[in-house]
């Protein structure tokens, strides 16, 4: 009464579990995105070191022009290396085994089939 509060001291207690309760779950969201964030940075930052700068002008154009977030762009230039490496492997794998010159005509006559 002479704090100003109306709550019982048991509400008061229940405050205090049910706040502790709220804040524990968003922690550990908390966490999970930064985990992912620093994924992708590894991945984007991976393609850097092999002299590969795409991913860099990607996501700085992407902030520019079309006004996306950080972590967005990121993920969006993250996307496509994994996607660009999933893709040599295969292409790799048919390089070593059949020869560079048949699988860039077999590429681009099917690129040419597709457009």
């Amino acid at each position: 009464p002479g704090e100003g509060s109306s709550l019982s001291p048991q509400q008061k207690e229940d405050a205090q579990i049910s706040s502790t309760k709220i804040k524990e779950p968003r922690s550990r969201w908390l966490w999970l995105s930064h985990l992912r964030l620093l994924l992708l940075v590894v991945l984007v930052l991976s393609a850097v070191n092999s002299c590969n700068y795409l991913p860099i002008y990607l996501v700085s154009w992407l902030e520019e022009e079309t006004q996306l977030s950080p972590s967005l762009a990121l993920s969006i230039a993250a996307v496509a290396k994994v996607v660009q490496m999933l893709m040599t492997f295969p292409v790799s794998f048919a390089t070593d085994r059949y020869g560079a010159t048949k699988v860039m005509l077999l590429g681009g006559g099917s690129v040419s089939l597709v457009a």
